[in-house]
């Protein structure tokens, strides 16, 4: 069985790579197909002017060109989040909940009550809220809740995550079984590598407690 050092250094070099790829997959994205997609819109544009496409044709063409760019730019901002990097973990939180409310029928209430300059460099913010998403995407996409709150507070060693179900009847409403599932194993063993210490209590209110040491 692997050692707890080497499982950390070994769930650290995935991550670095993961993220390297991601960095990669980003900037074809941001350059490659953004390219393509504005050389499409001009060539559109000159055939509307050449009379080769109608009006109609036009509207529609460069709709579709507006939607792929939305999503093109919406996937590189996941791949390699830029907020992440400038305006640090909070922001990005802050920013993310409220993209995903926006595209989805949920609810986050979030509240925030750190009171220091979180002191983590990009490679463990970026660890961090890896983890945040998948545990956002295991309550609302996994054990369908509707409705979750989310708190995220410090004390003198350590920045914390709390996640709690703010409406336990979505459970029983969403969901054929008698309990939710335990699907953040995953989760709890990446987080090895930032020495956090992972809680959870998988009931009706099913809540999860992350404490990430602020000294890493």
């Amino acid at each position: 069985m692997m050692e707890k050092h080497e499982l950390i250094k070994h769930l650290s070099n995935l991550s670095e790579k993961y993220e390297t790829d991601n960095k990669t997959i980003a900037s074809i994205l941001h350059g490659d197909m953004g390219l393509l997609v504005s050389l499409l819109r001009h060539e559109t544009s000159k055939e509307h002017k050449k009379n080769n496409l109608s009006l109609q044709g036009y509207n529609d063409i460069t709709g579709l060109i507006g939607e792929i760019s939305a999503i093109l730019r919406a996937l590189s901002i996941k791949l390699n989040p830029k907020v992440l990097r400038d305006l640090g973990l909070l922001k990005m939180l802050h920013s993310f909940n409220r993209d995903i409310q926006e595209s989805d029928e949920v609810l986050i209430n979030y509240s925030d009550q750190t009171n220091i300059e979180l002191p983590f460099d990009y490679n463990t913010r970026i660890k961090i809220f890896r983890a945040y998403e998948e545990i956002i995407n295991h309550f609302f996409y996994f054990l369908n809740y509707k409705e979750l709150e989310v708190n995220t507070y410090n004390d003198a060693e350590y920045f914390s995550f709390e996640f709690t179900n703010a409406n336990p009847n979505n459970f029983s409403e969403n969901n054929n079984e008698s309990q939710p599932k335990d699907n953040l194993k995953f989760i709890e063993t990446y987080l090895t590598a930032l020495n956090a210490k992972f809680n959870k209590e998988l009931n009706f209110k099913t809540a999860v407690t992350i404490n990430i040491p602020l000294t890493q």
